[in-house]
């Protein structure tokens, strides 16, 4: 058992959400505290006088992570990253980690890792970064269609290809350019400018509004529907859908 300092020991006994390993210099486990035990499942006796390299995926392991990782602490004083760490049941669990040099009183040299588990925010990532592609592929699979998001700031989130068709715009939007720079004069108007940001200040949505604009050759009337979104880019924004009426 390593003697602690009583404000070490203090966070060490009371910590609930940061998880602490203590380990010698090489990275064998002296003690964990309860906030550990209560994350990852382990017993003390299952993890003391053991490798932390343990508690690492097997992809870790073959780049010898753990090792690199107690190395990096020992030589500069402190190592810290995001990974996954395993779980007694084997399920692996993302977490932010700093391994931190500590010297006693009899100047020996213990490696403290403090875990912080922030598996929820890297499944929230990973959701919002397939509902992303996902709506892409939505968008793109769209031919008949024209579809726009826009952001409150009036910029451009999202624009398919059947959008740029229907106005004949030759290069893609780039992603966050404003609304006023579409290379069509239609997306000057003040009054459609007015109708898209009422719709993100009240979030009400407007349907089937009639327009019309004047192409090369003849007369196009377009049907706009404005509807409120969350959950894509930042604060609120709109989905903007438009029918060509034949």
């Amino acid at each position: 058992m390593v003697e602690m300092s009583g404000f070490f020991s203090s966070f060490y006994k009371n910590a609930k959400q940061n998880s602490v390993i203590v380990m010698d210099s090489v990275g064998i486990i002296l003690q964990v505290n309860a906030a550990f035990i209560a994350a990852f499942g382990y017993e003390e006796k299952d993890v003391e006088g053991k490798h932390f390299r343990m508690l690492f995926t097997e992809e870790d392991k073959k780049t010898d992570k753990p090792e690199r990782e107690a190395n990096t602490a020992l030589i500069e004083g402190s190592k810290s990253d995001n990974n996954y760490l395993v779980h007694k049941d084997g399920t692996p669990i993302w977490v932010n980690g700093e391994a931190v040099l500590v010297t006693d009183e009899q100047n020996e040299k213990f490696i403290v890792k403090i875990i912080h588990n922030i598996h929820a925010q890297k499944q929230l990532e990973r959701f919002l970064l397939e509902s992303n592609e996902f709506i892409d592929s939505i968008f793109e699979s769209i031919k008949d269609v024209a579809l726009m998001i826009v952001d409150s700031s009036m910029r451009i989130l999202k624009a398919n290809k059947a959008f740029l068709k229907m106005f004949g715009i030759k290069k893609a939007i780039e992603e966050g350019s404003k609304l006023s720079t579409i290379d069509h004069q239609f997306w000057k108007q003040e009054d459609i400018k007015e109708a898209i940001r009422n719709t993100i200040v009240k979030q009400e949505p407007i349907k089937n509004k009639i327009y019309s604009f004047a192409t090369e050759s003849s007369k196009k009337n377009i049907d706009i529907s404005l509807k409120p979104m969350e959950g894509i880019g930042t604060g609120k924004s709109i989905l903007i859908v438009i029918k060509e009426i034949k």
